[in-house]
């Protein structure tokens, strides 16, 4: 799953609830690093969804009316907000530039092994 392949809503146990409300079941945080990333990117993708649905009705856009607007398919539109398919960059960019959709991005706190990673790859930075 932790490529540009994934299906967002595969990390819910509400695939059906995805992008509709804040407040949905997650299964459990992967312990392997793509995996984790993966479902870190969901849940970003799920709070987007959430927000450009709910920004769409303040406005009384459609999402053909937003896809209009933004470029796209509204097919394409409809599966990024149920998360059948993986947000790229320029989508959270054009939610923000077409209506003030803003991008709360999912992370973890470092783990103790990921610093000591971190200060060993910044020690050998230094050294070249």
């Amino acid at each position: 799953m932790a490529d540009a392949r994934f299906v967002p809503r595969a990390f819910t146990t509400e695939p059906e609830l995805f992008g509709d409300r804040a407040e949905i079941g997650w299964r459990a945080l992967p312990v392997d690093l793509q995996e984790r990333v993966a479902f870190l990117a969901a849940q970003t993708q799920h709070d987007f969804a959430v927000k450009l649905r709910a920004r769409m009705k303040e406005i009384w856009w459609t999402p053909a009316t937003y896809a209009r607007w933004a470029g796209m398919k509204p097919e394409r539109l409809r599966r990024l907000l149920r998360g059948e398919i993986v947000a790229q960059t320029i989508d959270y960019v054009m939610a923000w530039e077409l209506v003030g959709v803003r991008l709360r991005i999912h992370l973890l706190p470092l783990q103790s092994d990921q610093e000591a990673h971190l200060r060993a790859m910044g020690g050998a930075a230094k050294r070249r």
